[in-house]
């Protein structure tokens, strides 16, 4: 018998942690491929669209994303163009229905912030 027996430690919601835990990597990757990402505040690429995605904007559509989570770790893919927004990316509704459906045949109906930021990069680099 075990008389000094420690309780067990569980997380509450392993999904949130392991989703923020990985946004802090992208935040800190994205910094040091771009000195300048901390003081950015727009933007700036000859055509308009955004080159990557800066600080400011992530922290917006991470409001937005816990808003409409309700503080869980996943949104249904139907309110990602909300998210998308929030990163300054200029898309049309029909965009916003080609990536939906383009998740959908991937059976992936929920997103993490961190999945929506992978999602967004590859947006802005396609501009």
């Amino acid at each position: 018998v075990n008389e000094y027996e420690l309780p067990t430690l569980e997380l509450a919601d392993p999904g949130k942690v392991l989703s923020k835990a990985m946004l802090d990597i992208k935040l800190k990757e994205a910094s040091s491929s771009s000195g300048s990402f901390d003081d950015a505040k727009e933007p700036a690429t000859a055509s308009g669209a955004p080159q990557m995605l800066f600080r400011e904007s992530i922290e917006r559509a991470e409001a937005v994303f816990l808003e409409i989570s309700g503080g869980k770790s996943t949104i249904s893919i139907f309110r990602l163009g909300s998210i998308l927004f929030e990163f300054g990316l200029k898309l049309t509704g029909e965009d916003v229905e080609d990536i939906i459906a383009q998740l959908e045949m991937k059976d992936a109906l929920d997103i993490t912030f961190s999945e929506a930021i992978d999602i967004a990069n590859y947006l802005a680099s396609d501009y």
